[in-house]
């Protein structure tokens, strides 16, 4: 039987020694424990599959924190066996309240004694169609994580985008650039972002979507023409009153050819890589 009181450090895949834990180490009891920091990171996010109005992408779910009681084990960047040492929990929520638990994983203890864990997921995305403004229908997309901490405040957190992620969000499918919030008025970007106060803490990254087809061009650019040319004529002919909303009510809604994009993104599909 292995005894609970042993780490085993890794220098590299195939070499790892055991090491004696702190006298009393217990993984899960959270004395000692500090300075707990996370970054949700969209690593990646392919375009819309307009057959299945759906869409795939990738998020790394980094953790960050200090454990006191192990802050002279070594100096060195070592890989410790996840089950043997305090972890922070946390949960990736859908929008329906639904719950992927982060399972405790291999982590890393860093040379400045922070310890890391990095937990990857690949999300498969369906959303609700929703119509706003014909012709350039906008929908919007969200990421809802929240983050439970075993009673231990988190001390920064931070939500990002990989920039290969940005740049697609300019290409035929997205088109807007994204926006954060918080329940912690947390500004999310290059630097952390400080707060104090509730261990369950939730940060949503949203993202706007908007597809026009080249070929609805053509078909807006057509009536624009025609309501230009009535507007003329009741300006030339005296008396004669053509109301706006009579002249656009005549065209019919060449809605039935928009590929809707997506309006909420559920994490349905969560799975470790």
């Amino acid at each position: 039987m292995m005894n609970a009181n042993v780490i085993f450090l890794c220098l590299s895949m195939n070499f790892c020694i055991a090491l004696d834990l702190p006298s009393g180490y217990d993984s899960d009891d959270d004395t000692g424990i500090t300075d707990i920091r996370t970054t949700v990171l969209l690593e990646w996010l392919h375009d819309i599959e307009p057959s299945e109005n759906s869409f795939k992408g990738s998020v790394n779910v980094f953790l960050f924190w200090t454990d006191e009681r192990l802050a002279n084990l070594t100096t060195k960047a070592t890989d410790l066996s996840g089950s043997r040492v305090w972890q922070p929990s946390a949960k990736l929520y859908n929008l329906d309240g639904n719950a992927f638990e982060l399972a405790p994983s291999r982590v890393r203890l860093l040379p400045s004694g922070e310890i890391k864990a990095v937990q990857s997921f690949t999300i498969e995305s369906y959303c609700i169609v929703e119509s706003q403004y014909y012709p350039m229908d906008q929908n919007i997309c969200n990421i809802f994580v929240q983050f439970m901490g075993n009673s231990v405040k988190l001390t920064a957190a931070k939500l990002i985008l990989n920039k290969g992620v940005i740049n697609s969000m300019h290409n035929k499918w997205w088109v807007h650039s994204p926006t954060s919030k918080s329940n912690s008025m947390m500004a999310f970007g290059e630097e952390d972002a400080k707060f104090l106060g509730s261990t369950d803490v939730w940060c949503e990254l949203s993202f706007s979507a908007a597809r026009l087809h080249d070929h609805e061009m053509k078909n807006i650019v057509f009536p624009l023409y025609l309501l230009a040319f009535f507007a003329a004529v009741s300006v030339m002919i005296p008396g004669k009153d053509i109301r706006l909303a009579d002249l656009i009510s005549r065209f019919p809604d060449q809605s039935g050819d928009h590929i809707f994009l997506n309006r909420n993104l559920y994490l349905f599909f969560a799975s470790e890589e």
